[in-house]
């Protein structure tokens, strides 16, 4: 019966990571509420979040400079055109969304990093999520075209130099690792009809 009792008592910590939001999800938000609702924006961030550089990883945007902007800008339609989604089994481990935009609609974001006014190029932008708020977004340009691509794979987006360059800043520090890291892609712009 004690046991039973103790097997019930899981930790909050546990609870809430069972249940809290992937890159992927977070990323929707921020770009469904952009236009809209930057309190909700805000409610999807980490205290500590920043944006910084795919290329360097130099820290572009402290965590105060990210909360502001989003709390004054007025938001626009931001969608993104293709996703990347990588996440692993190892528990509390970060996942991340990684998203092409074409000109005008990241959300709040360009090449070199946060916009008061929609991109004029097209950026492709890294969430890592951690305990269900983004944690960081990196930024830069997307020099492959891949946010254009209609038709663009996996193939095309996995073979990218922006991808390269991301997979450096998340892979080989050892933040996404695990047993199994799972890949889901998504071109927005070329989704199949069945029927």
């Amino acid at each position: 019966r004690d046991r039973d009792r103790d097997r019930d008592r899981r930790p909050q910590e546990d609870i809430d990571e069972a249940f809290s939001m992937t890159a992927a999800q977070l990323a929707d938000l921020v770009s469904e509420c952009f236009a809209a609702s930057n309190s909700m924006v805000l409610k999807a961030l980490a205290p500590d979040a920043s944006v910084c550089a795919i290329a360097s990883g130099d820290v572009l945007h402290a965590a105060e400079d990210v909360r502001k902007h989003y709390l004054k800008t007025k938001g626009w339609a931001a969608t993104p055109t293709a996703r990347v989604y990588l996440e692993s089994d190892k528990p509390g481990s970060p996942s991340y969304a990684i998203e092409w935009y074409r000109p005008g609609a990241a959300p709040g974001l360009n090449v070199n990093g946060l916009a008061t006014q929609p991109a004029s190029k097209d950026v492709v932008a890294v969430y890592k999520a951690l305990k269900g708020q983004i944690a960081k977004i990196w930024v830069g340009p997307d020099s492959t075209g891949i946010a254009s691509n209609k038709s663009c794979t996996e193939e095309d987006v996995m073979a990218s130099p922006e991808m390269a360059s991301i997979m450096d800043l998340i892979i080989r520090p050892g933040e996404l690792s695990g047993g199994t890291i799972a890949r889901h892609f998504n071109n927005y712009t070329n989704i199949p009809v069945f029927g």
